[in-house]
């Protein structure tokens, strides 16, 4: 009997869960009709009466989003795209880089050179300049004896560009703890649910003091119903405008978990793959010698990348 119930139970959650939007959007329309019964302006409210709605308003509209948005990043990780990409990353992790972590700061220090002087050399190949003749300090010395005070400005500022160049470095923690830590590779790596939950924070609050200072302020000032179902009505739009910013909140948690989350931690997985690779094939670059020689190392790598390309 309890487990005929506990399926039920789970149906009836499940129903609610794929199809919540749909309710919402229900809700939110039914919401609207209602308002046709009622006429909407100023009440004539104190500055206390004003504050203390508005009070209320706000945190129970910054309530429903938070809740929300916890739901749908617990429902993001529970998704199975999601865990199948964590169940990926744990094998990954167990397999290529467990017994092999003493190498792993190596190969970060050996790709994080070999990333610089990647977009070193992009920038230097969009602005018509070798990296080689840049690397031996050749233009610094051409461009010192431009008799054109601006064109010589501007070509060493252009050196100056590309030595100020900076990538997102790659460090062990970031390889083997994927969960606690779009555009660019930097902003993909740097994903995390904290983040997430902070970058939310004031978008929250500015909404809540719209939201309170528009439902403090106004109210239903007449119609032809009594004041009692006036209430609800107004309370019933309300809760639909809070509902529908709570079901936005909740999707974009979501996706942010399925999709930009799971693709820092697919990325991650990339790069242990790499990490893998370099160690089975190029043995030598971690080895300690006593005479380093970090930049003959990157331009092997180099070279056989695009051998390999």
């Amino acid at each position: 009997m309890n487990d005929i119930k506990k399926t039920k139970t789970e149906a009836f959650s499940e129903f609610i869960k794929s199809n919540l939007v749909n309710i919402a959007i229900v809700l939110i329309c039914f919401a609207y009709v209602l308002r046709g019964l009622i006429t909407i302006g100023a009440t004539g409210k104190t500055w206390y009466e004003i504050v203390a709605d508005g009070l209320l308003a706000f945190m129970v509209s910054v309530s429903i989003k938070v809740l929300m948005r916890k739901k749908g990043l617990n429902n993001g990780f529970m998704s199975d795209k999601f865990i199948a990409t964590t169940n990926l990353y744990g094998k990954e992790i167990q397999d290529k880089v467990d017994g092999n972590t003493d190498q792993l700061e190596k190969y970060c220090e050996i790709k994080n050179e070999y990333r610089l002087k990647y977009e070193q050399r992009n920038f230097l190949l969009r602005n018509g300049l070798d990296y080689e003749t840049f690397e031996k300090g050749e233009y610094d010395s051409r461009f010192e004896r431009e008799p054109n005070r601006k064109i010589r400005r501007k070509k060493v500022n252009l050196l100056k560009k590309c030595r100020n160049l900076r990538v997102y470095k790659y460090t062990p923690v970031l390889i083997t703890n994927a969960y606690s830590n779009q555009e660019t590779e930097e902003k993909l790596l740097k994903q995390s649910r904290k983040q997430y939950e902070s970058s939310k924070a004031v978008y929250n609050i500015f909404i809540g003091f719209i939201i309170m200072f528009l439902f403090g302020y106004y109210g239903i000032k007449s119609g032809n119903i009594e004041e009692l179902w006036k209430n609800i009505i107004w309370c019933t739009l309300q809760v639909a405008l809070f509902l529908a910013f709570g079901v936005i909140e909740m999707l974009n948690a979501f996706d942010f978990v399925t999709e930009t989350l799971r693709g820092k931690i697919n990325r991650v997985i990339s790069i242990i793959d790499d990490f893998n690779t370099m160690r089975m094939n190029h043995p030598e670059y971690f080895v300690r010698k006593e005479n380093k020689e970090d930049g003959k190392s990157i331009e092997q790598l180099q070279n056989n990348e695009e051998t390999q390309s």
